[in-house]
């Protein structure tokens, strides 16, 4: 539910940070819940590479590819 929560949150929130730039730098703040941590107190590396999809999905997103491929089909 996290996922969906955090992908929702980012893709309102997309238009907001403006048009990104290639070779800019992008960036998105979230916090690390206690469902995201492991027994050693790190962030769990599924959470990790979660949260890494989702800065590639806004860098989509801002750049414009999600526009071109619903258009293209």
């Amino acid at each position: 539910m996290y996922v969906w929560g955090r992908l929702a949150r980012m893709m309102a929130t997309a238009s907001s940070r403006g048009p990104y730039v290639v070779g800019d730098q992008s960036r998105l703040a979230f916090r690390c819940l206690p469902s995201d941590i492991d027994f050693n107190s790190h962030l769990n590396n599924a959470r990790y590479m979660m949260l890494a999809d989702l800065g590639r999905i806004d860098v989509f997103l801002r750049v414009g590819l999600v526009a071109l491929a619903r258009r293209n089909g």
